[in-house]
């Protein structure tokens, strides 16, 4: 599996946990067995150590070695879902996926969206606007033959400016309005990275998207 692109954090950061050579429990946990050892060893057989505090110390060593089996089994478990992240994460890379979202950051091209346009809707159009608000373009689209494509084009047919635009999708049912949506703008996985436990996307358009937000475009 190609896995270009990804860079994993967490699996970094787990795997320098499980390489250390010590940790404070088993540190605690080796010196305290020394020490009883030594103690049963050098204790005067005429005043041998007194029974109740020998089970103590025989609890404590038990509780020592639970907390050492713990840690290490903790470490197993962060280093398995560490490089179950970094599989999942490179699944993603070369794939087009689609993210909910009115801002597009456009570069340039033609620019693929889709939308779940409701059943109650007979007439859909496609507004896009820059970031003083004025319209760029508008698109007639039919609700039955998504996705849909945006040439990059303004309303007088120049190349639009790269930058930054809000596009948002008007609904209409027999000419009246029902309401506006979010399109689902759809671009290339170029870059994939593990941040505090979540899978982070980055897009060919320069999107950034966590990876539960999005949503895999099949076929593509």
């Amino acid at each position: 599996m190609d896995v270009t692109g990804i860079t994993s954090t967490s699996a970094q950061t787990s795997a320098g946990a499980a390489n250390q050579s010590s940790n404070p429990i088993s540190e605690d946990f080796d010196t305290f067995l020394t020490l009883l050892t030594a103690q049963i060893r050098n204790q005067d057989p005429l005043a041998p150590l007194d029974s109740t505090q020998f089970v103590e110390q025989l609890a404590t060593f038990s509780s020592l070695e639970q907390q050492v089996r713990t840690n290490d089994h903790l470490e197993s478990i962060s280093l398995m879902i560490a490089e179950l992240f970094t599989s999942t994460a490179g699944d993603w890379v070369g794939q087009d996926a689609a993210v909910t979202t009115s801002w597009l950051p456009y570069q340039g091209g033609a620019v693929s969206f889709t939308a779940d346009i409701p059943a109650e809707a007979d007439q859909a159009l496609m507004v896009l606007r820059d970031t003083a608000g004025e319209v760029v373009d508008t698109q007639s689209l039919d609700p039955a033959q998504s996705p849909w494509s945006w040439d990059g084009k303004t309303s007088k047919n120049a190349d639009a400016e790269h930058g930054l635009y809000q596009m948002v999708i008007e609904l209409y049912q027999g000419g009246q309005p029902l309401g506006m949506m979010e399109p689902k703008i759809i671009s290339k996985v170029t870059q994939a990275s593990i941040e505090n436990g979540e899978i982070m996307l980055g897009f060919e358009n320069n999107m950034t998207q966590s990876a539960t937000k999005v949503t895999r475009v099949a076929g593509e």
